[in-house]
């Protein structure tokens, strides 16, 4: 393949990842209508709590990519809320780490019940070994992105 070829297959890749986002987009606005206790973002910090164990406010940041004043603003708001608790940490009983509480549970499950339902109508339309290369692919784009940076 030539150079000339290959900058029109990724200026191609470029433009069906930004459908593919925007279609996502589309569900994630969807799924954020399961509370409007909070925002797009809260929402987001306590997916993130839910799908990960005992996390810390600096993984919070991270994720986020913003200050760690940042992310202990959002939390304070959901644990404010109840929705998050803040507990010690049972490798470290100094360090205190994050959890949902049973009201944080239950919209994570709602939420997490419309992610699925979301990627069944989005992989409906292909078969078994595509979603299975599809996810292989993504996985080893993941990989060459982390591994340049």
């Amino acid at each position: 393949m030539t150079h000339e070829e290959r900058d029109i297959l990724s200026g191609q890749f470029v433009h069906a990842m930004q459908d593919l986002f925007m279609a996502m987009k589309r569900v994630d606005g969807t799924c954020v209508e399961v509370t409007d206790q909070i925002d797009k973002r809260d929402l987001q910090v306590l997916v993130w709590i839910g799908d990960h164990d005992n996390v810390m406010m600096k993984d919070i940041a991270e994720v986020l990519g913003a200050p760690l004043s940042t992310a202990t603003g959002i939390i304070q708001r959901l644990v404010d809320k109840r929705l998050v608790m803040r507990v010690a940490s049972p490798a470290d009983r100094r360090a205190v780490v994050l959890q949902l509480s049973n009201d944080g549970r239950e919209i994570f499950r709602q939420w997490s019940t419309m992610r699925i339902e979301a990627a069944r109508r989005m992989l409906q339309g292909l078969s078994e070994e595509e979603v299975a290369s599809l996810l292989q692919l993504l996985e080893r784009m993941v990989k060459q992105v982390d591994a340049h940076q």
